[in-house]
């Protein structure tokens, strides 16, 4: 019988509960289901679990073996089995081309990075950041599943191998924090003229188990500011004159890092040493934000976005 006969959704569900499902995103948003019931389904998945680790040793004189200082994630393979089921040859030839054209490396930009989004049972959404690097090849089959000689060509069984340089599975819901400065009533008016600097402490509980780098906008008008994170020491020191209706943007993301006016204007040029710019980050667990800034008003607000 055809592909569209229920008993081929029917062996394949065992495989796994249909709860469980595996979209690829394109770069430009295109959303497609790699499993779907009765006619997508997921065979296999390999390299979900931990990423390759490279570790960082030093040696010592006369010492026997090394000694661990650090590690680094390398970038981890994600190998699919996918088998998606057609009811004719005019639907199956349709959804090769569907494929290929999602899987296209220029698709969205050069390189057209996409998303391995995994949905687990209760709703819990998990993200890999990834590009394609090899398959779906189409060869040829006239061999049913389990090894039954069957004729088969209304469906297609093919690996799907994917690397991801960021090896992270993240969560795509952002978080945000958003912080107002504290009242700065009113000052003398002395010459010559000098901002005051006001001071202030957050929490930002990060629920993840790896460090995340977040997105902060702040929100004019101010004059200069430092965000420390006592939790790693690590601090940003910026100073320009931001006035009303302007926001300042610090993208921390590797790969991405920028600091930018709304208009695009850049900005990191002024950020200014010392600092760790480069690595700032939240690390799992609370995080104090220690934050002086100078030239606020009370419309002053520093968001956290993670």
């Amino acid at each position: 019988g055809s592909s569209c006969d229920s008993r081929d959704g029917e062996a394949l569900m065992v495989l796994g509960p249909m709860n469980e499902r595996d979209l690829y995103i394109t770069a430009d948003g295109t959303s497609y289901q790699l499993s779907a019931p009765s006619s997508r389904f997921v065979l296999s998945v390999e390299g979900e679990g931990m990423p390759p680790i490279q570790y960082v040793t030093q040696r010592g004189a006369y010492q026997h073996g090394d000694t661990a200082r650090d590690f680094f994630l390398l970038p981890r393979i994600v190998q699919m089995v996918v088998r998606h089921t057609f009811c004719d040859r005019t639907a199956y030839w349709a959804g090769r081309t569907e494929l290929l054209n999602l899987l296209r490396p220029n698709r969205g930009g050069t390189p057209g990075i996409g998303t391995l989004r995994k949905i687990l049972p209760g709703g819990v959404i998990r993200d890999l950041r990834c590009v394609i690097q090899q398959g779906p090849n189409f060869a040829p089959r006239n061999v049913g599943i389990g090894g039954n000689n069957v004729w088969d060509e209304f469906a297609y069984t093919e690996t799907l191998r994917f690397v991801a340089d960021n090896p992270i599975y993240y969560d795509p819901k952002s978080h945000v924090t958003i912080v107002s400065t504290p009242s700065i009533g009113t000052f003398p008016l002395t010459f010559p003229w000098v901002f005051p600097v006001h001071t202030f402490t957050t929490n930002i509980t990060y629920g993840g188990n790896w460090d995340e780098y977040p997105t902060i906008a702040v929100k004019g008008p101010f004059t200069a500011i430092t965000l420390t994170n006592t939790t790693t020491g690590e601090t940003i020191n910026f100073g320009y004159p931001v006035v009303i209706g302007q926001t300042v943007t610090f993208t921390l993301t590797f790969g991405l890092k920028t600091v930018t006016l709304q208009d695009g204007t850049n900005l990191i040029g002024y950020v200014t040493v010392p600092g760790n710019l480069p690595q700032w980050h939240l690390t799992p667990g609370v995080n104090t934000i220690f934050t002086s800034i100078a030239g606020e008003a009370a419309s002053t607000q520093v968001t956290f976005t993670y």
